[in-house]
């Protein structure tokens, strides 16, 4: 089953590294697929069951640009072999939320008409029925569309970050013994992880929180993960060390279309030598120079991005409700949600 899960993967232009089963079902955890992975005869569908106060609730795993897959030319024959399944267990469900999904989606490419509004799509209006959709906004994620030249791009980022960047170097030199830059390799992965999980949990902690790597479990996982993505060449780690000591970290996926940013974590000892600011712009610089022609620093409007973004995209939430009280509740308290969502945003503006 998994492997050919993994073909109709390697076939499909469409999906992101976070569809991957190496990174959904990481090795070591194949063997454990919840029961709402569905195969749909021309592709998957990683869901996840969520029980949300009395809402039931099926989503789709992978965190970020989340997606069923398919074989290509098949986007259609897989929702409808999706809805079918969907429809058979609806006893177990009130509403699906479908997040972060690409515009070029497998599931936009039937439910949209490309330009963010519901389509009714006869060829699935039979399994449609006593179902209610909904399409709406969902998140602003902002890139860098990556030039053919350095300095360029530099250009864009403006005389003080420019500046920042060209004189990092130098400084590094100069208050330092030894300084080392590297992309992570089968050599360096797990000291490079433990430097990523240890500054990214002391940044949460100092917040007073926890973070995602405060327990071993989900170190663990992330290492399964990130062995599998560097043996398929899709994983792109940078660590800075100075003094031998870890300053900052950087986790990045990538693929043919994208580097895609996922997390990072920095020491404030070294914050005066932009640590995290030099990883960033030494991904650029590799996809400048080995591609792909485009750094996304994914969901999340933080002020930090805006100077170096030049470009963003909306990703989408697809719900489907079931037409039950329970089902059109939760159906309508998203849509809420969504206005909301979308007065805050034209308030900022």
């Amino acid at each position: 089953m998994l492997d050919k899960w993994q073909g109709y993967f390697s076939n499909n232009y469409r999906a992101t590294p976070f569809s991957r089963s190496e990174w959904i079902w990481p090795k070591g955890e194949q063997d454990q697929f919840s029961p709402y992975v569905l195969d749909l005869g021309c592709g998957y569908a990683p869901l996840e069951f969520k029980n949300r106060n009395t809402t039931r609730t099926i989503r789709l795993s992978g965190e970020d640009y989340e997606d069923i897959v398919s074989a290509p030319g098949e986007e259609l024959e897989a929702v409808g072999n999706l809805l079918e399944q969907l429809r058979s267990r609806s006893r177990e469900w009130d509403i699906c939320d479908f997040r972060s999904l690409l515009p070029d989606s497998v599931l936009l490419s039937v439910f949209s008409d490309g330009e963010g509004n519901l389509v009714k799509n006869s060829a699935i209006a039979s399994l449609l029925k006593g179902l209610s959709c909904s399409l709406v906004p969902h998140q602003t994620y902002y890139h860098v569309q990556i030039p053919d030249r350095w300095e360029t791009f530099e250009e864009h980022l403006g005389k003080k970050l420019a500046y920042q960047m060209r004189s990092a170097q130098g400084r590094r030199t100069k208050y330092f013994n030894t300084s080392s830059l590297r992309r992570a390799t089968p050599e360096t992965l797990d000291q490079d992880l433990n430097a990523l999980f240890d500054l990214h949990t002391a940044r949460w902690r100092a917040k007073g929180h926890s973070g995602h790597f405060g327990n071993e479990a989900n170190r663990e996982r992330f290492r399964l993960r990130s062995a599998g993505l560097l043996a398929l060449g899709q994983l792109r780690l940078y660590t800075l060390w100075l003094d031998e000591k870890p300053a900052s970290a950087l986790f990045t996926l990538s693929d043919e279309r994208r580097i895609y940013y996922h997390c990072s974590g920095f020491d404030i000892e070294f914050g005066k030598h932009h640590p995290t600011k030099v990883l960033i712009a030494e991904a650029i610089k590799d996809g400048l120079k080995h591609g792909p022609g485009e750094f996304d620093f994914m969901k999340g409007e933080e002020e930090y991005k805006l100077f170096w973004a030049n470009g963003k995209r909306t990703t989408y939430r697809l719900v489907v409700a079931r037409n039950t009280p329970q089902g059109l509740a939760a159906l309508a308290a998203l849509k809420i949600q969504s206005r909301l969502q979308d007065l805050r945003q034209s308030k900022s503006k």
